[in-house]
C-alpha cells in the first residue's frame, strides 16, 4: 500500500502502518495482534463474558497505543498486564453495580403449550399457485 492509497478502515492492515496511520504504530499494532488470542483468554477467563471481555480488549488497545514503545521491554507481559488491571477494574464496577433479586427466585419459564407454528400446515402453505 502506498502513501496515497485509502486505507481500509478497521482492518489489521491498515492498522499495521499503512496508508496515514503509519506513525510508528505498525510495531504496536503488529504486537496487539500477536497476542490477541492471549489477551482474549485472559480477559474472558477472568470475566466469564465474552461481551465483557471484547469491550476489555478494546480499553487495552486504547492504553496500548498510548504506550512509549521505546519503554516497554516485554511486549506480551505489558499487553498481559493491561489486560489484567482492566478485567479487575471491571470486575469492581460489576461488583459495585450488582442488584440483588428482592423476592422469590423464579426459574425459567418453560412452553407447555404446544407450538402455534406446529399447527400450520406447512406443505399448503408453502404451495405456490
Amino acid at each position: 500500500m502506498n502513501e496515497r492509497s485509502e486505507p481500509t478502515t478497521g482492518t489489521a492492515e491498515s492498522l499495521a502502518g499503512g496508508g496515514r496511520m503509519g506513525c510508528g504504530m505498525g510495531s504496536a499494532t503488529e504486537a496487539f495482534v500477536a497476542h490477541r488470542n492471549l489477551l482474549f483468554t485472559v480477559t474472558y477467563e477472568m470475566l466469564g463474558s465474552a461481551a465483557d471481555a471484547e469491550d476489555v480488549l478494546h480499553e487495552t488497545w486504547l492504553r496500548w497505543m498510548k504506550v512509549d514503545m521505546e519503554q516497554v521491554r516485554d511486549q506480551r507481559a505489558y499487553l498481559v498486564r493491561i489486560a489484567t488491571r482492566r478485567s479487575l477494574d471491571r470486575l469492581r464496577t460489576m461488583n459495585r453495580r450488582k442488584e440483588d433479586y428482592v423476592g422469590s427466585w423464579l426459574p425459567e419459564p418453560l412452553l407447555t403449550a404446544p407450538d402455534v407454528a406446529e399447527d400450520m400446515s406447512w406443505p399448503r402453505a408453502c404451495r405456490w399457485r
